[in-house]
């Protein structure tokens, strides 16, 4: 899907005459191919994104934290912005996240702060296989379910 669209608006370029501005958030989710679509559909006006080059660990959906720095290189005025406080994890899940982060061998990242007071979790499971882990999942959320801690329609625990 991508693809074509990148080939109808080369072929259309005039389509995106009217685009001033361009909001990209989860910058670090994107992949190869939607770095080209932003490229084009921002071409003519002001691209913001938004992201944690951090988050890239995760890989999703092939993202790429090289897309980071080469926004920087093809955007010569663009300006960076660190936000070093962190408003939703826990103080033990920031020391952590800063703890596997100084572990990078490619890139150093400032820590983050934590605004949040309560202390929270972090535990580490290993599992046999991704059906096992989706299992162990599952589970926990019918056991917070069940104790009343919170309900299917709520996104985080209470």
């Amino acid at each position: 899907m991508i693809a074509l669209a990148v080939t109808h608006l080369k072929e259309k370029p005039e389509a995106l005459s009217n685009i001033k501005y361009l909001i990209v958030d989860e910058y670090q989710d994107i992949n190869r191919a939607q770095e080209q679509l932003i490229g084009l559909i921002g071409q003519s006006g002001s691209t913001f994104i938004v992201g944690d080059p951090r988050q890239t660990i995760y890989q999703f959906r092939g993202s790429d934290a090289g897309c980071f720095d080469e926004f920087i290189v093809t955007h010569k005025n663009a300006e960076t912005i660190s936000i070093m406080m962190n408003r939703r994890s826990t103080t033990t899940i920031v020391e952590v996240a800063n703890e596997f982060s100084d572990c990078f061998a490619l890139v150093h990242y400032d820590h983050l702060l934590a605004t949040r007071t309560d202390t929270g979790g972090v535990y580490l499971g290993e599992f046999g296989s991704d059906v096992s882990e989706a299992e162990w999942i599952a589970d926990q959320i019918d056991h917070y379910v069940k104790s009343g801690r919170c309900s299917y329609a709520e996104s985080e625990f209470s």
